[in-house]
């Protein structure tokens, strides 16, 4: 029997994802592990990377429908913090062999000693009738700054822009923990982390019309009380994150578990928990 076409791409995407796992290595954002604190690098560094994940995390918040998915990553960073990186998605329940594409570009620098500071401009390609939560807000420019002290302390700003305009701020601690005594052959670690986000809403809104109208276009918002407000600024999410990860010289794989209580301000299931599981491979070169 003559190979289908769409057989061919779906064989094409595993050899590519089974490729960039054999090659896999990190510590956001989510798909890259590069601690923050190695920022103004002197030199240049380039990192493939394949990421699983058990669904959506948007700011702590996911779909209504379980969307488990896989990332490719490739990230280069240039000499004193200049980056840029291309993502592609893939959702397992999508029959196109790419579900999104994110390309973003950003400045890594050090403000002084153990203080470090980050901002990007990240920009999602969408297809028509995305699942994808955030999909309505294709721009994303971020700031974040960092601070070593016990704990390793971050905050974050946010401006997501398109069809709506929200604005988050994320406030996090954690604590890396060397688990294995022989640190110059391999490192075996985690890092607990909280983070406490903060935002607007209006993505959501713009999400929940969508899927009331299957994707046909615009519609009148989904009944809410009225005291909901989408473009009300308030807690969104609290979020624990337990990663597992096995360092060597050039490759890191980190499993993660993630579990978030959503705030008073999050648009549906206020007080309930989401959770999610990650598995990523890293290879730096």
């Amino acid at each position: 029997m003559k190979p289908t076409k769409r057989a061919f791409h779906a064989f094409f995407f595993l050899l590519f994802s089974l490729a960039a796992m054999h090659a896999a290595a990190q510590k956001n954002t989510e798909i890259s592990p590069v601690d923050s604190s190695a920022t103004a690098s002197s030199y240049t560094t380039f990192t493939l990377a394949s990421l699983f994940s058990s669904g959506i995390d948007y700011f702590g918040q996911t779909t209504a429908q379980t969307l488990p998915y896989i990332a490719l990553n490739g990230t280069l960073r240039l000499k004193y913090g200049i980056y840029a990186s291309l993502t592609g998605f893939h959702l397992f329940s999508d029959s196109a062999v790419v579900s999104a594409t994110g390309l973003t570009a950003g400045y890594q620098f050090t403000i002084a000693p153990k203080f470090t500071g980050d901002i990007s401009y990240a920009y999602t390609i969408f297809p028509k009738q995305s699942p994808f939560l955030q999909a309505s807000s294709p721009h994303m420019v971020s700031a974040a700054f960092n601070y070593e002290h016990l704990l390793n302390t971050g905050i974050s700003a946010d401006y997501s822009f398109g069809r709506q305009q929200d604005f988050f701020v994320s406030l996090s601690n954690s604590k890396e923990l060397v688990l294995n005594t022989d640190r110059d052959r391999h490192i075996i670690a985690t890092t607990p982390q909280l983070t406490i986000v903060a935002g607007t809403q209006q993505f959501y809104e713009t999400y929940l019309v969508e899927r009331k109208n299957n994707g046909k276009g615009k519609g009148a918002p989904p009944p809410r009380e009225e005291s909901r407000s989408y473009n009300q600024f308030g807690l969104l999410s609290y979020n624990f994150k337990l990663p597992l990860s096995y360092n060597r010289a050039s490759y890191l794989v980190e499993a993660a578990y993630q579990l978030s209580l959503l705030g008073n301000n999050a648009s549906e299931r206020a007080g309930q928990t989401n959770s999610f599981f990650t598995l990523g491979f890293y290879y730096q070169f």
